[in-house]
């Protein structure tokens, strides 16, 4: 998506032309038995996922646009206290200084800090390359609080192979379409499996379930019920194929590839900067 584009969206929502709120993946109507209703694991209005209709949202899209003009950006994120978004550290940093806004429900949202995990190995946009690490989370802190209720997120719960969970995201669906053309529609959902898990890395498999996260759904959360509540697990971080380990993609073949929020350099880091968030 062009700055200019961007700018419109941006624009647009804080003047409140554009209201609604859905997650990267499919505009399908229909969802598979693995799918279900992933977007009432919310409560609220990605490949092969299910548009979430509802206006208000505590899954955010993130906005950044080059200062220059030269570029412009998005990933989603989570509410998880009235001024604290949590998405990836990638989606964070910049070679080149940009302006931050998150669209957040009816509200579009000044950014008053950004706040990458100290531990993540950033390269550089110029490597074209996001690498797959255990510290790929970061904060947003905002200007003003949201009205919006915020997620928990998980303490000690540790999520287990073959267990199903909800993913949430901004990005492109199957037809590699997202908030170019859908706007703030763009949020989706649906529920996948995990195959995998590697230190602070939950990962699950698109060939799997035939869903998964895709470009744009970076940041978002993914989340599990918890004693009858919703709680995030882990954040996307992106997706690698064994075949082809320097092209990150969605689809046949990939693997989406999430950063575990319970584990300790991570929790401490989420609960450093957001000492309000609610943890289940």
């Amino acid at each position: 998506m062009t700055w200019k584009q961007l700018l419109s969206l941006s624009l647009a929502c804080s003047f409140g032309l554009l209201c609604s709120c859905t997650s990267g993946g499919s505009s399908s109507d229909q969802t598979d038995t693995v799918s279900g209703n992933a977007c009432s694991d919310l409560n609220i209005k990605i490949l092969n996922g299910e548009q979430c209709k509802q206006s208000i949202s505590p899954v955010v899209l993130v906005i950044a646009l080059a200062n220059d003009r030269s570029f412009g950006a998005t990933c989603s994120g989570t509410l998880i206290t009235p001024t604290t978004v949590l998405t990836a550290a990638h989606c964070l940093v910049f070679d080149t200084p940009v302006t931050m806004a998150v669209r957040a429900g009816p509200q579009t949202l000044a950014v008053s800090e950004v706040i990458p995990h100290p531990l993540y190995p950033y390269s550089g946009l110029s490597s074209g390359l996001v690498p797959v690490t255990n510290y790929d989370i970061g904060i947003i802190k905002l200007a003003k609080a949201s009205s919006i209720t915020p997620v928990s997120i998980v303490g000690s719960r540790s999520v287990g192979k073959n267990e199903q969970l909800a993913v949430f995201g901004y990005g492109l669906d199957q037809y590699d379409k997202g908030v170019e053309e859908y706007g703030v529609d763009a949020l989706k959902a649906t529920h996948v499996r995990v195959s995998d898990r590697q230190e602070n890395l939950i990962i699950t498999s698109y060939d799997d379930t035939k869903t998964g996260a895709c470009e744009g759904d970076s940041g978002g959360p993914l989340t599990a019920q918890v004693d009858g509540s919703t709680a995030i697990v882990g954040v996307v971080q992106g997706g690698t194929n064994p075949d082809h380990p320097q092209a990150a993609g969605c689809g046949d073949g990939y693997f989406d590839v999430f950063t575990a929020v319970h584990e300790s350099d991570v929790f401490n880091f989420i609960t450093s900067h957001a000492p309000g968030v609610n943890v289940l």
